[in-house]
């Protein structure tokens, strides 16, 4: 006895099988990129370098809480029109970030970098850090100087330690950034220490 089969599928010919991998790479393409056709993914690495300060950064809390992280600048490689997004601390112990700001340093004006400070507001240990802080604007939306211009844009991060006799660390800053539709970010270089001992001699003192 026989039984009926059904038919068969016509096999694909070698162009539909061309047309269907092609359909595919597309769909995968299409769900990898963005409306402008750039693949997504994590922010890179960009054009903003490591300004000053390396290593460890060391300062007495002498019965603080707050404090002031505004050892590094923020420098353009050239002038790509950076504009920066947030800043935030990576690695914190025994304290939380509680804001984040930037400040013009024009060269010549006799002003430094911010340094560490404590207070808020800032108990001031240098000349110009009045108004250095009296021209603070937010992170989000601040445009870093080109490189020509020889400005530096000093980065301001507020923690806040709430207990003044244990010792506080960041392990770094972290800036994320654009320029245009991409994204970058940007890793400091220094370590940060607040010490409620003696162990710290300066409030500027570096160790590997």
């Amino acid at each position: 006895m026989h039984t009926s089969q059904p038919p068969r599928a016509p096999a694909l010919s070698h162009r539909a099988h061309v047309v269907s991998a092609a359909l595919v790479v597309a769909v995968l393409l299409m769900s990898c990129h963005g409306p402008v056709g750039v693949l997504r993914g994590g922010p890179a690495v960009g054009p903003m370098q490591q300004g000053e300060g390396w290593g460890t950064y060391c300062s007495p809390k002498h019965g603080q809480t707050d404090f002031v992280l505004g050892v590094e600048s923020l420098d353009d490689t050239g002038d790509h029109h950076l504009v920066l997004d947030s800043a935030t601390v990576a690695g914190p112990s025994n304290l939380t970030e509680s804001g984040a700001y930037v400040t013009l340093v024009t060269p010549g004006s006799g002003e430094d970098l911010f340094g560490v400070v404590p207070g808020i507001p800032p108990q001031y240990f240098a000349k110009g850090q009045a108004s250095q802080w009296a021209r603070r604007q937010p992170v989000r939306g601040a445009v870093v100087p080109a490189r020509a211009s020889g400005d530096l844009l000093n980065l301001l991060v507020v923690v806040h330690a709430p207990d003044p006799h244990s010792k506080a660390s960041v392990n770094h800053l972290v800036v994320h950034y654009h320029s245009g539709r991409q994204q970058y970010v940007y890793t400091g270089n220094v370590t940060y220490q607040l010490d409620p001992g003696d162990d710290c001699r300066t409030p500027r003192r570096f160790r590997d």
